[in-house]
C-alpha cells in the first residue's frame, strides 16, 4: 500500500443521532480525537522513539484534536524508570487531554498484583471511563483478560459490566480502547500472540453487541488493521516506533461528526521532520557452548579499562538499541548518526551466569551512507 501524507483507512460508521444529547446544535456535537499506538520506548531504537514520540505531540498538537488516546505499550522494558519518565515528559507535551492504558510491555506478559500496583503508581489508572459530547470512552487493562491477575481481572470484569449498562441506559455509543485487540484475523480464530483468550473474547463481543459499542481501538500488532464485526468498527493501528507492515509512523484520527457518523484516517508522521536514522548489521562469533550473545549500542565513546556488567548497567540510559546476537547474526535499528559505542557481551544464562560475562567492544562513527558491518569475535 502506498501511504500519502493523510492516508484514509476508514469506512464510516453511523449510529442514531438521537442518541446524542438533544437540545445542541450539530458543530456543538462534533469532534475528533487521535489513537495512538505502541510508542514503546526502546523497541526500535531509544532515541529514535523518543524523538518520533515527541514529534507525534507536535503534529497532534497541530491537528488540534479534543483528546488523545495511547493504546499501551508506553515503554518497551517493563519498570524501566528512564523510559517512563521519558515517557511522561512527552506525553505532558500535548495541548489536551491524553488517556493511557499499559500494555504487555507496561505490566509485563504475565503480570502481577505489583507490577499493576506499579503501573498505576508510575503511570495512571489502568482502567476507568469517562464521557465526551454524548459518547462513553472506556479504558479497558486487556493484560488483565490475557493473562488474569486474581483480585484484580475479577474487579475490572464488575466494573465494566456496570459501566456498559449505565451508558446503555443513557443510550450513549460506546468506544472502548485497550492494547491486544479481540483478534488478529477472524473472530473464530485461535488465541495466539495477538489476540485474546478465546472464551474471554467470544464473552466480551456478545457484550460489546449488547450495549451499544461502535469501536473498539488497539495496538499491539504493530501494523494497520481494520475489521468489522456486526457494525462495530476494530480498528488496530500502526506506531510510532517500529512497524511490521511496512506502514509509515503515524497516528489515526477519528471524527465524529454532529449527525451521527465516525470515520477515521491513518496520519503519517511528516518525513520532512525526522532525523536521520541509520541501521548497523552484524556478526557474532567463537559463542562456547551453552552461552548466548547480546550486544548494546550507547551514545557516544565509551572505553572503560575493564568491561563488565555493571559498566553496562550504568550505561543503560545512554543505551540506543539492544539485540540477541546468539544465532551469530544481530540488527541494531534506527540508530543515529555519530558516534556510538558498540559492546558485544557473551554470557550463560541462568544464576551467577552473567557474573562470568565476556565482553568485546569498539567505537564507531556511524554515517548515513549506507547500512554498516561489524564483527564480534569471541574466538581465539
Amino acid at each position: 500500500m502506498r501511504y500519502t501524507r493523510r492516508c484514509f483507512l476508514g469506512g464510516l460508521l453511523v449510529f442514531p443521532a438521537a442518541v446524542l444529547p438533544a437540545g445542541r446544535g450539530d458543530a456543538d456535537r462534533s469532534f475528533s480525537f487521535a489513537q495512538v499506538c505502541d510508542p514503546q520506548l526502546g523497541f526500535g531504537g531509544y532515541l529514535h522513539d523518543v524523538a518520533l514520540f515527541r514529534q507525534a505531540v507536535q503534529e497532534i498538537n497541530e491537528a488540534r484534536p479534543d483528546f488523545v488516546v495511547i493504546c499501551g505499550d508506553l515503554v518497551n522494558e517493563t519498570g524501566n524508570d528512564q523510559a517512563i519518565k521519558d515517557f511522561n515528559a512527552i506525553k505532558s507535551g500535548f495541548d489536551m487531554p491524553c488517556h493511557c492504558v499499559p500494555g504487555n510491555h507496561d505490566v509485563g506478559n504475565t503480570p502481577t498484583a505489583a507490577s499493576v500496583a506499579r503501573y498505576r503508581g508510575k503511570m495512571g489508572r489502568d482502567w476507568y471511563a469517562f464521557e465526551h459530547k454524548g459518547l462513553t470512552f472506556v479504558a479497558v487493562d486487556t493484560q488483565l483478560w490475557k493473562s488474569p491477575v486474581e483480585g484484580e481481572s475479577e474487579k475490572q470484569d464488575a466494573w465494566l459490566v456496570k459501566t456498559l449498562a449505565e451508558a446503555g441506559s443513557r443510550k450513549s455509543p460506546v468506544v472502548i480502547f485497550g492494547h491486544y485487540p479481540l483478534f488478529a484475523e477472524t473472530a473464530d480464530e485461535e488465541e495466539g500472540y495477538y489476540g485474546l483468550p478465546v472464551d474471554k473474547r467470544a464473552e466480551l463481543i456478545q457484550r460489546y453487541k449488547a450495549h451499544g459499542v461502535v469501536a473498539v481501538l488497539s495496538g499491539h500488532m504493530h501494523k494497520n488493521a481494520v475489521h468489522n464485526l456486526d457494525g462495530i468498527q476494530l480498528v488496530t493501528s500502526a506506531t510510532t516506533c517500529r512497524n511490521f507492515d511496512g506502514a509509515p509512523f503515524g497516528y489515526r484520527l477519528w471524527h465524529v461528526d454532529g449527525q451521527g457518523g465516525v470515520t477515521h484516517e491513518y496520519i503519517p508522521l511528516s518525513t520532512a521532520r525526522m532525523g536521520t536514522w541509520v541501521t548497523l548489521q552484524g556478526r557474532l562469533t567463537g559463542l562456547e557452548e551453552g552461552e548466548r550473545g547480546r550486544v548494546f549500542a550507547f551514545a557516544g565513546r565509551h572505553m572503560p579499562e575493564t568491561w563488565t556488567l555493571e559498566q553496562v548497567k550504568m550505561l543503560d540510559r545512554r543505551c540506543l538499541a539492544k539485540e540477541d546476537a546468539s544465532k551469530g547474526m544481530f540488527t541494531l535499528r534506527n540508530l543515529p548518526a555519530g558516534e556510538i559505542t558498540l559492546v558485544a557481551a557473551a554470557y550463560r544464562p541462568g544464576d551467577g551466569g552473567a557474573a562470568d560475562a565476556r565482553f568485546r567492544s569498539r567505537v564507531l562513527e556511524v554515517t548515513a551512507e549506507g547500512e554498516e558491518k561489524v564483527t564480534f569475535s569471541f574466538g581465539g
